[in-house]
């Protein structure tokens, strides 16, 4: 486990595994669409919400592209 130093670098530490499981999700729901498609659909509705709860972090903790990482 990986202290943060700030609130900034925190949020947009969750911010990225946000954006991993959102990922992971769309490719989940992609490869489950041949078996499954009612249940893909949904995985990829999750994954979509997903978004906004990412944008949270930068809209209260805007960062310079230097700051990234």
């Amino acid at each position: 486990f990986m202290a943060c130093e700030t609130p900034q670098k925190f949020a947009h530490f969750m911010a990225h595994a946000e954006e991993r499981g959102r990922e992971a999700g769309l490719t989940f729901a992609h490869l489950l669409k041949t078996f499954d498609p009612m249940s893909a659909e949904l995985f990829a509705v999750i994954a979509e919400e997903e978004k906004s709860h990412i944008e949270v972090a930068y809209r209260y903790f805007p960062s310079s592209l230097s700051e990234s990482g």
